[in-house]
């Protein structure tokens, strides 16, 4: 098999061989998953008589980051993703039958007991449930066989740490790479993901592939350059879609609503309007503070096109929506899909770090929900403890208007352009 295009680093791994566990862990676009494109078929070969499981955080993400590019380099030696008699997928990688399994809960666990297997390939293992992996590791039960893992590093208590990377005295390897492992990047994609990161525990991780706590305030580039964020006015020539999100609040929470407006080309993410609501009496009261909402919007020469609300809320949801309907107001009322917590912090601090998010001089919940954020004692999660001083509700709301756009406004701030 020719190595010439992999980089340095890859190939001192595939020439050092394999042990049970191989854990490449470390940054981003490091070269870690692609260098499993080369090591699946010489796994395949080494077993030649066993079974052999590729598992991911989803059976997309499976077929998105291992299958797909490995097709653009194989062809027709990598199939799809099917489904056998009994409700298995697999696929067929130069010949042979290899099973595909999704590890993002703990039902995976189930679907690789009783079987044995020679060899596996994991990616994302950071992501998955850990019974599954545990699970995985007790079915690797044939004679040297082994078991190839990627993953981004993570919180220093995450399981996987713990239990794997640090634990002594089993059969592992473990290899870090950095993004700059990866000599085949463009530099200038490299100095700005750099630029963005700078200062924030994302930069340890992502960039320098470490494991990593976070501490004290999460938006430190925003504290520290606050009126670079903030606006005044605003072209909405430049505005080609708006959203609002919705956080419903109880007891201490307040509810929250944010207009949010994308520029062209997902150039910018501009928090437009909001309202923060502490008193909360009954449904009849919610529906009318939402509809002044939207007209206030309006007024201020704003459109209204959709409103995404905390899925967790469905009943509420549905009375926003018939409220709505009855002004016949030109807003699509739904539920978000409410990614994970921590990856809708990390996304808001690559908007920060790229200076493509803009706030409105008026959102003053906004901008004190930005300044007070921290993190919890455990250095990972977000502080949720709601208080005048720390509006996490807001940020709550923030989050759920822009998911439509997420993947755009990544892209953008990370090539720029």
């Amino acid at each position: 098999m020719d190595f010439n295009g992999l980089s340095k680093k890859q190939r001192e791994v595939i020439r050092e061989g394999y042990s049970r566990l191989l854990i490449l862990t470390g940054g981003v676009r490091a070269g870690k998953t692609v260098l499993t494109y080369f090591m699946i078929p010489e796994l395949i070969q080494k077993f030649p008589n066993s079974k052999g499981i590729l598992i991911g955080k989803t059976l997309a993400s499976l077929s998105e980051n291992i299958l797909d590019p490995m097709r653009e380099l194989y062809g027709d030696a990598i199939s799809d993703i099917k489904t056998d008699q009994s409700g298995k997928k697999y696929t067929i990688l130069f010949g042979r039958k290899v099973r595909c399994v999704g590890a993002n809960d703990g039902k995976a666990e189930n679907k690789i007991r009783g079987a044995t297997y020679g060899w596996a390939v994991g990616d994302e293992v950071s992501t998955w449930d850990r019974s599954t992996f545990d699970m995985l590791m007790s079915r690797l039960s044939e004679k040297g066989a082994i078991c190839v893992v990627t993953t981004n590093p993570d919180e220093p208590n995450h399981w996987f740490n713990q239990n794997y990377i640090k634990k002594e005295g089993i059969d592992k390897k473990v290899v870090r790479f950095t993004i700059d492992d990866n000599p085949y990047l463009d530099r200038d994609y490299v100095e700005n993901l750099k630029k963005i990161y700078a200062g924030t525990v994302l930069y340890d991780r992502l960039i320098l592939g470490l494991w990593t706590s976070g501490s004290g305030a999460i938006y430190k580039r925003f504290i520290e350059e606050k009126e670079d964020y903030i606006i005044n006015e605003v072209d909405t020539d430049k505005i080609v879609d708006y959203a609002i999100g919705v956080d419903f609040g109880e007891n201490v929470s307040a509810t929250t609503f944010k207009l949010l407006g994308l520029e062209r080309n997902y150039n910018c993410l501009y928090i437009l309007n909001e309202k923060h609501i502490i008193e909360h009496r009954d449904v009849e009261l919610l529906q009318r503070q939402f509809i002044d909402f939207l007209k206030e919007c309006q007024k201020l020469g704003y459109r209204i096109n959709k409103a995404y609300c905390d899925s967790a809320q469905k009943t509420l949801t549905e009375s926003l929506a018939s409220a709505v309907l009855k002004e016949r107001l030109p807003c699509i009322v739904t539920t978000c899909t409410k990614r994970p917590i921590n990856e809708r912090v990390n996304q808001e601090i690559v908007f920060i770090g790229a200076k493509r998010l803009k706030i409105m001089r008026r959102c003053e919940w906004t901008i004190k929900a930005f300044e007070n954020a921290v993190y919890e004692k455990d250095g990972e999660n977000r502080l949720d403890e709601v208080s005048p001083e720390n509006p996490v509700d807001d940020l709550d709301a923030i989050e759920y208007g822009f998911e439509a756009w997420t993947d755009g406004l990544l892209t953008r701030c990370y090539y720029g352009g």
